[in-house]
């Protein structure tokens, strides 16, 4: 194990903790099996781990709690007590403090204020939300929670209205409702321009005669 170079330690102060735990932890698996280590019982990785992450790292580990055994319940298996001489354990332990659980309030917020922008497309507003959806924890309602918000968050207030009289509007039937209105609205500059364009050849032929 002298032999080679260990991981650097890992640093717990400044941004970016999670970034450098997941390229620590990358590099301490290399290392194990390097060294022949990655077979080893759980509690000699443990101690391999922490002395190779460092003292910052050996005081995050001082801080961690086990969760005591748990009996079967019903259906429910018999769930063994945490200890910290398992590796995957102390592993998940350090996942769980180094990389923070998203901030689902804030993405909710995001989601629930965002509004059409002037000159944006209801196809970009609409895959905008979708997007918007997938760190929001919505579940079951994710759909419903989508087309709500397109229709307090579309700017034309026509197309809202007719949105707000159908009574079994679903995300698919509101999505249907604002590409019809597009489709129309493109006919309707397809046809005025035809209109203007057959104007001026009108008026370029009388002034010829």
């Amino acid at each position: 194990m002298d032999k080679l170079k260990s991981p650097h330690e890992l640093k717990i102060a400044g941004g970016n903790l999670a970034d450098r735990w997941e390229r620590f932890l990358e590099r301490f698996r290399w290392y194990l099996a390097a060294v022949g280590e990655d077979g080893s019982e759980d509690k000699k990785k443990v101690a391999i781990l922490l002395t190779v992450a460092g003292a910052e790292a050996q005081e995050v580990f001082r801080t961690f709690t086990y969760e005591p055994a748990k009996a079967a319940v019903g259906n429910q298996p018999a769930v063994p007590a945490e200890t910290a001489e398992q590796f995957n354990t102390v592993v998940r332990k350090f996942t769980e403090f180094c990389v923070p659980r998203k901030k689902v309030i804030y993405e909710r917020y995001v989601f629930h204020t965002r509004v059409q922008g002037e000159g944006e497309t209801i196809d970009s507003f609409t895959t905008d939300l979708r997007l918007k959806s997938q760190s929001c924890e919505f579940g079951s309602l994710q759909d419903s929670l989508i087309r709500d918000r397109v229709v307090v968050g579309i700017r034309d207030s026509k197309i809202k209205e007719r949105l707000l009289r159908d009574s079994e509007l679903t995300l698919e039937r509101a999505i249907g409702h604002l590409q019809s209105k597009r489709s129309r609205a493109s006919a309707n500059e397809s046809v005025n321009w035809r209109r203007k364009q057959c104007k001026c050849e009108h008026d370029s032929k009388t002034e010829k005669k």
